[in-house]
């Protein structure tokens, strides 16, 4: 999730920077900055209050409307169910 401007991550409630670049099995990768660059090349950065699922999708957060994913490294990332957006 992206938060002032730093990519966070959240793990049993707690938000922590995150890093270093992440690589999700699909090959998209995210720069701590938010940078997302899909496996086709597509760039896109993201904006306060987005998040990236495991499988690339931008979405909106809202905490008032959620479910959790759990990411690779097994930290979870509370997104939106609805109104959801894929960026690719």
């Amino acid at each position: 999730m992206m938060k002032d401007g730093k990519l966070m991550s959240d793990k049993n409630g707690t938000k922590t920077d995150v890093t270093n670049d992440v690589t999700l099995s699909n090959g998209t990768t995210i720069t701590t900055d938010g940078k997302v660059t899909w496996k086709n090349g597509k760039t896109q950065t993201l904006e306060n209050g987005e998040v990236i699922d495991m499988n690339g999708k931008i979405h909106n957060w809202n905490s008032s409307n959620t479910h959790k994913m759990t990411t690779h490294h097994r930290t979870h990332h509370t997104m939106k169910n609805s109104a959801d957006s894929t960026r690719e």
